[in-house]
């Protein structure tokens, strides 16, 4: 890299009305908090660091650093900002992230949204990234494994939850339900990133590495993992029933049948015709309170199409579905097909 590349005029007060923000920017917020705390500082101290522009287009300069400063200026009532531009030569996108990628300050989504602006927008390879912004091309490797790696690991990432060594080892690991629940027991468990990685690579089958997350990414948890799944989707066939006919159920009363009016004197009441309850083996009046219906290849599976119970029955199995969800709450798996 020349030693000229970066050569700049002299500072010079530009009018604010000439500047703008660039078309692509390393920042995806700025706080207001931010902004009011450097207009302090320009009051009190004025302005000690120039705003760094790029190339001039259609009478406006491109704020390349400086965007917080520029802010402050407007909000404290300049008409002008000291400002010094790149040398001509200089891709404006590039200018500006090397002027920010390596502070600390940038979001882990900022950091990885520069990255992916660079090798998939700017075309650069990873070694011409690393060398633009002064990073070693490991890190820049990590950064680009976890963008094309699994979608839940980036989401961890992005959130700040993982930071770039452990999402780099999960995406290493060849099965995505294992690595994802690595990541969601190290979330949920407050385990930190060097314990991730170790667990990743037990996952990968490295003999030096411990099992030091007990078990999560094991193939157990992911087979619990999508009996979870199943389940859910079984109960998720229930019909719609409505909340009078849960409170009933619940509190173990048959619903009446009877007209808007009641009962009609003399009439000999109807003896229920549907089907005996699973349970029980109450005959029911038919109604979609005691139904359970099942998706085609669940049936297909469990050999049956459906369940009917009476409102009794159906109340017994609101709560223990309410139990349950609570069991599975704490990482432990429901089997059904267990339940008896």
């Amino acid at each position: 890299m020349s030693d000229d590349r970066f050569l700049r005029e002299n500072p010079n007060p530009v009018p604010l009305d000439a500047l703008k923000h660039p078309d692509y920017d390393v920042r995806e917020y700025r706080t207001d908090d931010d902004i009011r705390n450097i207009q302090k500082s320009l009051d009190r101290k004025g302005q000690i660091m120039p705003v760094l522009l790029g190339q001039k287009e259609n009478g406006q300069y491109p704020i390349l650093d400086g965007n917080h400063r520029y802010l402050a200026a407007k909000r404290a009532g300049w008409p002008d900002i000291d400002c010094i531009q790149t040398h001509s030569g200089v891709h404006d996108d590039e200018a500006q992230i090397i002027a920010n990628i390596s502070r600390l300050e940038l979001s882990q989504s900022e950091k990885l949204a520069t990255f992916d602006y660079m090798l998939n927008v700017l075309d650069y390879t990873q070694t011409e990234a690393a060398d633009a912004v002064g990073f070693d091309k490991s890190q820049v490797t990590r950064y680009a494994s976890i963008l094309r790696g699994y979608g839940e690991i980036k989401e961890f990432f992005i959130q700040d939850e993982l930071g770039v060594g452990a999402c780099y080892e999960l995406n290493k690991v060849e099965d995505r339900d294992r690595a994802v629940d690595i990541a969601r027991t190290a979330v949920r468990e407050g385990y930190v990133d060097k314990d991730v990685v170790v667990q990743a690579r037990h996952a990968r089958g490295d003999d030096d590495a411990d099992d030091v997350m007990r078990g999560a990414g094991s193939t157990q948890n992911t087979q619990n993992m999508e009996q979870v799944r199943r389940n859910a989707d079984a109960l998720g066939e229930l019909e719609p029933i409505d909340q009078q006919g849960i409170e009933q159920a619940q509190a173990g009363r048959p619903q009446a049948s009877q007209t808007a009016s009641g009962p009609v004197e003399g009439e000999t009441p109807q003896e229920p015709q549907g089907p005996p309850c699973e349970a029980c083996g109450t005959v029911l009046d038919p109604g979609p309170l005691s139904q359970v219906q099942f998706e085609p290849h669940l049936a297909q599976e469990l050999g049956v199409e459906s369940l009917s119970f009476c409102p009794d029955c159906t109340g017994k199995l609101i709560e223990w579905w309410t139990q349950r969800q609570a069991t599975v709450g704490t990482g432990d798996a429901v089997d059904v097909e267990g339940e008896t």
